[in-house]
Formats: structure tokens, sequence, C-alpha cells
């Protein structure tokens, strides 16, 4: 009877490290969508400076260079996220979003000067993203 029990339990074990590891797609990063053109992580749209970041498993890039004093918005692209950065906060301007499952999520970033830099996180503080304004 105990050998059936500890089978079960390692059978249990198995299929529920597989179903982990296929979840989490072992901890890959979203490859490049080559039907998509890529976005450039910060670009200048109308004298708006744009930073492009995907949430999905952390945030990728997780450290961008922006430039400081000028007009900034942060674009937080989700595709299929359903972990904890899609719980997206920047304590030190009171950011608290959940972010849809799949989209783009916009939010105004203040007018910063240099050598300034923030900090968003997702709920739990495993993943984080670090903007350095130069």
């Amino acid at each position: 009877m105990q050998q059936k029990i500890y089978i079960a339990l390692c059978t249990i074990g198995i299929f529920g490290l597989i179903w982990l590891i296929v979840s989490t797609d072992g901890g890959a990063r979203i490859p490049a969508d080559p039907s998509r053109p890529s976005v450039e992580t910060v670009r200048v749209e109308n004298g708006v400076q744009v930073i492009h970041v995907i949430a999905r498993g952390g945030y990728t890039p997780n450290e961008v260079i922006a430039k400081a004093g000028t007009p900034t918005k942060l674009e937080v692209e989700t595709k299929g996220t359903y972990d904890c950065s899609a719980a997206f906060t920047i304590p030190s301007l009171g950011v608290r979003k959940m972010l849809p499952a799949t989209g783009v999520t916009v939010f105004d970033l203040p007018l910063l000067p240099v050598g300034s830099s923030i900090t968003a996180l997702c709920s739990m503080g495993m993943y984080s993203l670090q903007i350095q304004f130069n």
C-alpha cells in the first residue's frame, strides 16, 4: 500500500513540475514576432519620449536610459502575461496598476532632472525595471 502511495505522489510531483515548466515557458523570454516590426525601447513621437517595455516573466528590458527634462510616457506591453509582472507598481509615483493579460498600458511620467531614476516593480518585488534619466 505504501509503495502505491509513493508512486502516486511521485507521479503527481512529476506532472506538477512539467506543468510549471510549460506554463512559465521554462523561464524563457518572449521571442521576437517576425510578423510584427520591432519596437524601439526609447523613441520620440511628437516631442514626447516614449519608453517601451514588455512585461512577462519580468520586464524586458529591465534597465533603460532615457533623456532627462523631456516629457515621457512609459508603455508597458503585455503578451499573455499571467504572472506577478502584470501587477505593476511605481512606488515613488504612487502607481499601482493591474495590467491586462494582453495589451499596452501607458503611464505619463513627470519631467525628471539629470541623474534621477524611477524604479518599477511587480507586486511581489521579484521583478524590477530601472529607468535612469541622463
